[in-house]
């Protein structure tokens, strides 16, 4: 029986390995160019088609695996699916509050921790910094989001965004309890 079992499983490996690797790009936008697909996953972006640029990204990143912007966009996709799910009809995510929406958070971490080894311009590196720093703000953690704003800093001095959020968690951690009308930020209100 356990011969029997090993020489199913060896078969198996020998014809797996035939196949090859599998590939890096997929067949729907083999032809299309670089440039084309990241315009169509900003337009996604901007309709909340969280699906279609989360393809797009992968197809980019998948492309290119060692180009930090890519890199970027993919963590994006995966923050912007963690947040608003697969559903478009829905105000509240899916993925909120459950152990898929944190595992998400986490491929996104991932991504832009290997894109921020990657990054060589410091435009890419600052908004690497800051997308780690929102998802440490949004996971509840402003202590962690303040020392990537100030590291991010560290590399990126002139980076008025970078800046804005740092300030921002300060002024929470400083005093909690002050409202944002009382920072003199507008308060969002939620449609219904």
């Amino acid at each position: 029986m356990a011969v029997g079992i090993a020489l199913v499983t060896i078969a198996w490996l020998g014809m797996r390995s035939q196949r090859g690797p599998a590939p890096t790009q997929s067949r729907r936008y083999a032809g299309t160019p670089s440039e084309l697909l990241e315009d169509s996953l900003h337009a996604a972006e901007r309709v909340r088609q969280w699906q279609r640029s989360f393809a797009f990204a992968s197809e980019l990143s998948g492309r290119e695996p060692r180009n930090a912007r890519y890199l970027l966009l993919l963590a994006q996709s995966w923050n912007n699916l963690a947040w608003g799910g697969s559903a478009f009809g829905r105000e509240r995510a899916p993925l909120r509050t459950s152990s898929a929406r944190v595992r998400a958070f986490g491929r996104a971490l991932t991504l832009l921790d290997s894109a921020s080894g990657l990054a060589r311009d410091p435009a890419t590196y600052g908004q690497i910094c800051l997308r780690v720093g929102q998802i440490y703000e949004t996971e509840g953690l402003p202590i962690d989001a303040l020392v990537v704003y100030q590291a991010g800093l560290v590399h990126v001095p002139e980076d008025s965004l970078i800046n804005l959020r740092a300030a921002w968690v300060m002024s929470q951690l400083n005093d909690p309890l002050r409202s944002d009308a009382e920072r003199g930020h507008p308060v969002r209100r939620s449609v219904r």
